[in-house]
């Protein structure tokens, strides 16, 4: 799947529409979607939970959704003014990914900037 900025972007508010879609009292929103080989779009949004868990986030819960070659956007979004914030997923979620086949990660990192996790 080749993607160009412009529809990387729409991805993106995509799934910063998926991550307020639930109103759970936080300061950001993240929300991931995943484009599969059948052309299949998924989409996932971070849960809440008093202690860290990889199982409530976005990107891990998204990945149970996925096929080999799959691309993910992942979007973090600041509540008070809705602009773009820094959405690398962490480590245990990258693992993940990579196992269940992921192609590639966009991933926000401001409000008009993102990046790229190869990961085959």
């Amino acid at each position: 799947m080749n993607v160009r900025p412009a529809k990387v972007w729409n991805y993106f508010e995509i799934a910063a529409e998926i991550a307020f879609s639930k109103d759970f009292d936080r300061h950001f929103f993240l929300g991931a979607v995943g484009v599969r080989n059948d052309g299949a779009i998924v989409s996932s949004l971070n849960g809440m939970c008093e202690e860290p868990n990889r199982l409530v986030h976005a990107e891990y819960k998204l990945s149970r959704k996925l096929d080999v070659g799959s691309v993910v956007f992942v979007a973090r979004v600041a509540k008070k003014d809705k602009t773009f914030a820094m959405a690398k997923p962490c480590f245990s979620c990258e693992k993940v990914m990579r196992s269940k086949g992921v192609k590639k990660v966009y991933y926000t990192i401001g409000a008009d900037q993102y990046e790229i996790l190869r990961l085959k």
